[in-house]
């Protein structure tokens, strides 16, 4: 129950519209974590140009404080967790631009 409760409680895109109700959107930056993950040295690239900076020297990817994996979900779970999240997802995607599953 308390995952449930958590699972429904939680709305990224609730959250970005609160960061674009603070903030212009030309000074908010997003940054996929995938895109973190496969080509940080792009990403941190166009952050420090979201920044006027110059650009960082070459990174090494590396992982630190990932959770544990999901394998373990049955497609009873992924089909539930679609559905709570199909609304949100696709609010998500308009406000960021960025393609989700």
């Amino acid at each position: 129950e308390t995952v449930c409760r958590n699972v429904k409680r939680w709305r990224p895109g609730d959250q970005i519209e609160r960061l674009y109700a603070l903030f212009p959107r030309e000074q908010v930056m997003l940054a996929a974590a995938h895109e973190l993950r496969t080509d940080a040295h792009r990403s941190l690239g166009r952050l420090n140009a979201f920044l006027g900076v110059p650009p960082p020297p070459p990174a090494t990817p590396r992982e630190v404080h990932v959770g544990p994996r999901m394998d373990g979900l049955t497609p009873d779970d992924v089909a539930y967790l679609r559905a709570v999240y199909a609304r949100d997802q696709a609010r998500l995607e308009t406000l960021t631009g960025f393609k989700f599953g």
